[in-house]
């Protein structure tokens, strides 16, 4: 009788104990997918379902942008974290628009022909013009940031604040998200920049640097697939954030 009651108890304890489990794990799913308390998931699932996302990353071919100690290129780790926010996107029914889908640039020119100088003028001048042309309701160029010390690390967005006035709002719910989501950064959305791209586009664009290369620590964090998830699950929910709490476009 005495072995019948315990077993009894050891079954109850273990069903108490996944119960607690299962709703722990539900509450955490619901933190990382729900903005604010007034929405919910599939609000989160709709709001960008029929979105025109441009998603450049940067640089390619010959231009490979900065590296890091250990060789890992820029061109390489920011077309895998965009190919990675692309495909969350199409499961929500997004109508993702990629500048580039390999390793190329989008000058137009034949391998070796033209100076870096001349093919990346017309580069940035395509991608201008392909994100003009896309009637785009949100440009995202993604790149990896560099510094000659090697302390600085934290992924960070940025925006042209003389640019389309939603830019602002963009960036600072995809830095709110790659603070909370990564916890591998402190930094802020920001507006001190010059860049070419953000200030020719006519639709709300941001630039998000997903890390240092030339910190050590960051370098490692970004050449493992699991982190690169990381970040582009980060940018995806400021994604889904952004269009939830905008108005419908009018048709």
């Amino acid at each position: 009788m005495q072995v019948r009651i315990s077993v009894v108890w050891v079954r109850a304890w273990w069903l108490a104990a996944l119960a607690v489990v299962f709703f722990c794990l539900g509450v955490v799913i619901w933190y990382t997918l729900a903005p604010e308390p007034s929405l919910g998931i599939t609000t989160m699932a709709r709001s960008v379902a029929d979105r025109v996302i441009v998603i450049d990353p940067g640089h390619g071919g010959p231009d490979g942008g900065c590296s890091g100690a250990s060789g890992l290129l820029e061109k390489e780790v920011v077309l895998d974290v965009a190919n990675r926010l692309g495909e969350l996107l199409r499961q929500f029914g997004a109508v993702v628009i990629m500048t580039r889908e390999s390793d190329t640039d989008l000058s137009g020119l034949a391998p070796g022909v033209g100076t870096l100088r001349q093919r990346k003028n017309l580069d940035l001048a395509k991608r201008i013009e392909l994100g003009n042309n896309s009637h785009a309701d949100a440009f995202l160029s993604i790149h990896a940031n560099a510094f000659p010390q090697q302390r600085y690390f934290g992924a960070q967005t940025f925006y042209n604040p003389r640019q389309v006035p939603d830019s602002q709002r963009l960036a600072v719910l995809l830095q709110e998200e790659l603070v909370r989501l990564t916890g591998h950064t402190q930094r802020q959305a920001s507006d001190r920049i010059n860049q070419r791209i953000l200030n020719g586009l006519n639709c709300p664009a941001v630039t998000v640097e997903i890390g240092f290369l030339t910190n050590p620590r960051e370098e490692q964090l970004l050449s493992t697939p699991k982190y690169r998830q990381q970040v582009a699950w980060s940018i995806f929910v400021g994604l889904c954030r952004y269009f939830a709490q905008a108005p419908e476009p009018v048709a």
